[in-house]
């Protein structure tokens, strides 16, 4: 009998057990996992699927707290161990940390490395002592939530089960988030919920027409709101809610929308939460109010004051028109070239992270293009105090794109389409001479400058927007679709530019070649070489079609000046 400890579960289990087989209670205090954390307290926690433990980390010298599987087998190893992966990265002071998940293969235990938290009380705990919170401490506690969703949202990483037991009450009476997307990381695989945290309220669940992760984590928060308050909660419209509460003696709504604006649903949550008790600005286009000290409209984006400069350079007027970068477009005055410029301005509050690192990765990928016939890019620049990012490119919105003439109806002559063929070739030829391509050579990123004739635009920016899946491209775009980066992908949309360049229609693979009567037979042969599908037929590079071009043009000025010697 004395060979035998005594679980408090009251199965007796044999001296080298560390662990009861049965509940997971640890049998021996001060007993050590994984060579450095030592189990200190077994704490409190009514869920069978782990044991909690204090521990100190021997190597960091700190107290943590280790979640310890009782089940061990693969299935729940591996789902545990990619949630660890997912959330560790979520370094935030509204977050509970998680460090690391670990396997003692001597001990046959897998256990999750957290933050001590013990110490703290749950918002659950709160609540239960008092019916409401006073307006301020629930605004506070709200834009905390918002903080930390806001910075995993923007790493596509959502909670899924916002509820007063995961909310912690830290440090300087602030709310941080427990178990990080962990309910969504459990029903992914089959394991059961209710194993790994306290029972569900259904008061915290939302309707089944919700289906988007982001919308989920909203429609909690809106959930535990009117918890505070003690207010009334309700689905206004399938894509909104209202909250109606009372404060003194004043009543109160508080309504949000998931279909309305843009950029990450959390931070326009928590702009909305903001404006609460705040003087508004109603803006002159939309109509929409507005905190005060925001210099761009929450909805629409246009200047809510009459003059506003972004460093060197004061914004003069909205501009509209496609726009593929996406960001609120303006002309604007550099104040030291004297000159206009066409300026891209993302508001942090409109515009997800993603698309602002796509396009500043863009810009360091085209801005060595100094060429007279690249439509320059100058910069993007970041202004911290108007919480906005902005990239500034050479503005020519004055002159008409090659898709405007052919909307007109026109159709180019031969000469004009050895001319401007001619200027599109030296523009790609310098490009391929720094390794960049276009990529996206179509009617609409060619300007014809009266004066200085083709200019080309937008070098790579429909790939990178292809390639990150950022937003939704026109559909002109897919006429000149191309499925690789490389040089014979500008040269088949250049021949595809050409062609209707002279029919003012696009190339119909199935169609065949179509020219007007009489048509130059050296131009045909160029162009359905440019469009040959064979590797083998078609051109090797745009200097080949440049050299090409040269020659014929050549031969049509021989054959003019021939022609006007037999008229003499």
């Amino acid at each position: 009998m004395g060979g035998f400890i005594r679980c408090q579960c009251g199965k007796k289990n044999t001296p080298q057990e560390v662990f009861c087989p049965d509940c997971g209670a640890l049998l021996r205090d001060g007993s050590l996992l994984g060579e450095c954390f030592k189990l200190t307290k077994r704490l409190e926690n009514k869920e069978p699927g782990w044991v909690k433990y204090q521990a100190f980390d021997r190597d960091t010298q700190r107290n943590i707290c280790l979640n310890v599987l009782v089940k061990d087998d693969e299935n729940i190893r591996s789902c545990f161990k990619a949630w660890v992966n997912q959330v560790k990265e979520l370094i935030h002071p509204n977050i509970v940390s998680v460090f690391g998940f670990y396997t003692d293969e001597l001990l046959h235990k897998s256990f999750i490395i957290m933050e001590d938290v013990t110490k703290r009380k749950t918002l659950r705990e709160l609540l239960m002592d008092r019916s409401n919170f006073p307006q301020e401490k629930v605004k506070r506690y709200i834009l905390n939530i918002c903080d930390a969703l806001s910075s995993a949202h923007a790493k596509g990483i959502y909670h899924g089960d916002i509820r007063p037991e995961n909310l912690i009450i830290g440090a300087n009476d602030q709310i941080r988030l427990l178990n990080f997307s962990l309910v969504p990381n459990l029903k992914k695989v089959g394991i059961s919920i209710y194993d790994f945290i306290p029972e569900i309220d259904n008061t915290y669940k939302t309707p089944s027409d919700i289906t988007e992760e982001e919308i989920d984590d909203l429609y909690k928060l809106g959930l535990l709101i009117s918890k505070m308050l003690s207010a009334s909660f309700s689905q206004s419209d399938p894509e909104a809610f209202l909250i109606s509460y009372k404060y003194g003696e004043t009543s109160h709504d508080f309504k949000f929308s998931w279909a309305e604006g843009h950029g990450l649903l959390i931070d326009r949550f928590r702009k909305s939460l903001e404006k609460i008790d705040q003087e508004l600005v109603k803006c002159r286009t939309c109509g929409f109010e507005n905190a005060k000290e925001y210099p761009f409209c929450e909805m629409c984006g246009n200047i809510l004051k009459e003059k506003l400069s972004l460093g060197n350079y004061e914004l003069e007027k909205r501009l509209e028109g496609e726009n593929l970068l996406i960001g609120i477009k303006y002309l604007a005055l550099d104040k030291i070239q004297n000159k206009k410029v066409a300026l891209y301005i993302f508001p942090d509050y409109l515009y997800k992270q993603k698309i602002t690192n796509a396009v500043r990765n863009w810009y360091v990928s085209v801005k060595d293009l100094q060429d007279e016939r690249v439509v320059r890019v100058f910069g993007f620049f970041d202004d911290f105090s108007r919480k906005c990012k902005y990239l500034v490119r050479e503005y020519l919105d004055e002159w008409p794109t090659l898709r405007q003439h052919l909307s007109e109806g026109k159709k180019f002559a031969e000469d004009e389409t050895i001319k401007y063929g001619l200027q599109i070739c030296n523009a790609l030829s310098y490009a391929h001479s720094k390794a960049i391509l276009h990529l996206d050579l179509r009617p609409e990123n060619i300007i014809l400058n009266p004066k200085n004739g083709v200019m080309l635009n937008n070098f790579r920016l429909a790939w990178v927007v292809r390639q990150k899946e950022l937003w939704h491209l026109p559909a002109s775009v897919k006429q000149y679709e191309v499925a690789e980066a490389v040089q014979r992908s500008d040269i088949y949309q250049f021949g595809l530019v050409l062609y209707e360049m002279i029919n003012n229609s696009p190339f119909d693979p199935n169609k065949g070649f179509v020219f007007p009567s009489g048509f130059n037979k050296d131009l045909v042969n160029l162009l359905k070489k440019t469009l040959d599908r064979s590797e083998s037929t078609r051109y090797l590079n745009i200097v080949e079609i440049e050299k090409a071009l040269v020659e014929l043009k050549a031969k049509r000025a021989t054959i003019e000046e021939r022609k006007a010697e037999d008229e003499k």
